[in-house]
């Protein structure tokens, strides 16, 4: 998605899913490529916004 919208809107997208995802008491899946993510910073408000994560080794 950030090809298309800036990280501050990526961030704020993010956040409004998760939120509906608490309300609604479901879970969900948010996959993300660590390398493909600028600025770093972003994966770190978007981590805030999870319950656990999943790194893949390799």
């Amino acid at each position: 998605m950030l090809i298309y919208v800036s990280s501050v809107n990526l961030t704020k997208f993010i956040h409004f899913i998760t939120s509906k995802l608490r309300i609604l008491d479901m879970s969900g899946v948010l996959l993300a490529v660590e390398n493909g993510i600028d600025p770093p910073s972003t994966l770190s408000q978007l981590e805030g916004f999870v319950d656990g994560i999943i790194k893949s080794e390799g």
